[in-house]
């Protein structure tokens, strides 16, 4: 903040008396003296609906006055030059105050020893609640070995991405799909690890900073309070608590990536035990409030398009439940050790993850796999038809045994696969209609080598009736 200072040599050297005309320059300049020492007074200028109180420090001594004055509330500049005319209005003051009174001298006496008492129950008491905020948050420890940590792997996944060719403003879902990015078909499909790989891959690196930023800021606060075990485990069963709720809240598949969900965990956490008697509340009502602006901003923020705010609420609601588990532990009083609460969590999320992927368990991915595989076979199935214009009936006969017969088996066999897959209604309709087509295609097969060796026309209505069939069969199977 911009301040001046400057110091004048005085006849007076008994610093009491200097310290008593001190104060009464600042009643006759109309200031608020709030603290006082044995040297030192710290005064603050009248406010007014136009101008904000400047801050006056006097510091005295044996034949010299230092005055120092600061303007306040967040000023970047002194434009009007307020700091040196505090300045020069003091040092006037107290020329024209050397013919006081003794009666003068004698209330600013009192007043500055009410002052001085003042200031010392006022240090006695911020005192005490410096050691109830240390007591409760431990900050004195800086102990932030765990977000440092965190932080670093982030950068570390995000270089490796980089090296590997991941755009570094703007990676596309491929590619976070191939880094670990969160995607239902996959997570579902087999892939949990999913669930928790994706709050180490980003999307940019705007979004990697700003994350990593966020993180720092909570974790010099909430990680000393927690400790580096619990204060990891939040982190993780948050992360994935935030995917869990994104799988379950986007009906049409996103790929999600990025630590926001396991950080507005963690903000969850703290806004919980802000709201404990834990903290102080002096300091609780500060940080709340300040916390509060993020998370509502980002939460408001979240709702434009391509923004996993699902994620965010997720990781924000069990943050808050793991908050209030974790007091449980904290309080002075606790009965329940922190070693149990890390265990709490940590079961309840593994059983919450575990509930929610059997219940969805999704195989649409191997099926889709499978599918590829069904493709291949049936090709080689449908060769003999391609060529039969080119090929003698004993020749096409002869294909239609040893090429399409054993093609249509193995594309049964393919499908049989699927049998115990888990799939959505219409994935598991298409196989169902998938094993009618094969069975078709086998009695075509078939129909065509028995046609070979029979007068023509014979099995031309039975022909036809299958052909029929299968295309009904081949126009459901592409949607039409």
């Amino acid at each position: 903040m911009p301040s001046a200072f400057d110091t004048i040599a005085v006849s007076e050297t008994d610093l009491e008396t200097l310290m008593r005309l001190c104060f009464g320059v600042c009643k006759t300049l109309n200031w608020q003296p709030r603290y006082a020492g044995e040297n030192k007074i710290i005064a603050y200028t009248k406010k007014s609906a136009l101008k904000r109180e400047d801050e006056i420090f006097i510091e005295t001594a044996p034949g010299s006055i230092m005055v120092k004055s600061s303007l306040t509330h967040g000023a970047i500049v002194d434009l009007l030059g307020r700091n040196k005319k505090n300045i020069n209005n003091f040092f006037s003051a107290y020329a024209s105050l050397q013919d006081s009174s003794e009666q003068q001298r004698a209330e600013w006496q009192q007043g500055l020893e009410e002052i001085r008492k003042s200031t010392v129950l006022s240090a006695a008491s911020e005192a005490a609640e410096a050691a109830e905020i240390e007591k409760a948050m431990r900050l004195s420890s800086g102990n932030t070995y765990a977000t440092t940590g965190i932080i670093a792997i982030n950068f570390i996944v995000f270089i490796m991405m980089v090296v590997s060719g991941v755009s570094f403003i703007s990676p596309t879902a491929e590619q976070l799909l191939q880094w670990g990015g969160n995607f239902r078909p996959n997570t579902v499909g087999g892939e949990w690890w999913r669930l928790i790989s994706c709050v180490f891959v980003h999307i940019g690196i705007i979004h990697l900073l700003f994350n990593m930023y966020a993180l720092y800021y909570v974790g010099i606060f909430l990680e000393p309070m927690l400790g580096k075990a619990r204060y990891i485990s939040a982190y993780l069963c948050t992360g994935v608590l935030a995917s869990l709720l994104s799988l379950w809240w986007h009906k049409q598949p996103l790929v999600s990536a990025g630590a926001s969900g396991a950080i507005f965990g963690m903000y969850g956490v703290f806004v919980a035990l802000l709201t404990t008697n834990l903290i102080p509340k002096k300091v609780r009502n500060n940080l709340l409030q300040s916390i509060g602006i993020f998370v509502g901003y980002n939460l408001l923020y979240g709702m434009k398009s391509g923004v996993d705010n699902a994620a965010h609420m997720g990781g924000l609601v069990s943050g808050i439940v793991f908050g209030y588990v974790f007091f449980l532990s904290l309080r002075p009083e606790a009965k329940i050790s922190r070693q149990w609460v890390t265990g709490i969590i940590s079961a309840v999320t593994i059983a919450v993850t575990f509930f929610y992927l059997n219940n969805n368990k999704d195989d649409s991915k191997k099926f889709n796999e499978i599918i590829s595989e069904f493709s291949l076979y049936e090709s080689k199935a449908l060769q003999p038809l391609r060529d039969a214009q080119n090929l003698s009936a004993d020749r096409f006969k002869e294909q239609l045994k040893a090429i399409s017969l054993p093609a249509w088996e193995n594309c049964s066999e393919a499908l049989e696969k699927s049998a115990s897959m888990k799939l959505p209604a219409t994935m598991a309709n298409y196989r169902k209609q998938l094993q009618e087509y094969i069975l078709l295609r086998k009695e075509q097969a078939q129909i065509l080598i028995k046609a070979q060796d029979a007068d023509e026309g014979v099995y031309d209505e039975a022909l036809d009736q299958n052909m029929k069939k299968i295309e009904d069969i081949l126009k459901n199977l592409q949607g039409e």
